[in-house]
């Protein structure tokens, strides 16, 4: 079903799901539906858009949001790391729980604090969907290095500083 989602083929989309395709299985590579459709760059969000109202059809909304891929990463941080807000804003508000770590025990917010250009962006989706829905947010949790967002904010920002931005600006304070 991925490369279906990949390519954006909505119809053979739910013509698997009717016949019973699995919305948060793997492929061979370990990616699941939704990191797969999160690789798009162009149409994302009415891709998943139609997935995720397929899957409430057919499936009564039993796609797992927060299935790992074979990187042990969630579909949110993937988004986040892509810069797609809509589909980040889709995730949380589908139930994305955005304190879950990945391998390297980074959350969804260090990704965001680990990005330049639209950061600030992303962290407002991020928040304010969070805050609508109620969902705690843990500011200070540590990676396996023992970074916090703000620390990994703080090492990309003197790093960009130094080292010049690899968008083509430096930063001066």
């Amino acid at each position: 079903m991925g490369s279906a989602l990949y390519y954006n083929r909505k119809r053979k989309v739910e013509f698997l799901l009717r016949r019973g395709a699995d919305p948060s299985a793997c492929n061979p590579e370990g990616s699941t539906p939704l990191s797969v459709a999160r690789d798009r760059d162009e149409e994302v969000q009415d891709l998943v858009e139609v997935f995720l109202g397929l899957c409430d059809d057919i499936h009564g909304g039993m796609v797992r949001i927060d299935a790992r891929d074979s990187k042990d990463e969630t579909p949110l941080p993937l988004a986040l790391s892509r810069g797609h807000r809509n589909l980040v804003n889709w995730l949380l508000r589908r139930g994305a729980n955005p304190n879950l770590p990945n391998e390297g025990r980074d959350t969804a917010l260090h990704i965001i604090c680990n990005k330049e250009e639209e950061a600030y962006e992303l962290a407002e989706v991020f928040f304010e969907t969070n805050e609508e829905k109620r969902q705690p947010v843990r500011i200070d949790s540590r990676n396996v290095c023992g970074h916090t967002p703000l620390h990994r904010a703080l090492i990309f920002f003197f790093w960009i500083r130094q080292s010049g931005s690899p968008f083509g600006r430096r930063l001066d304070a």
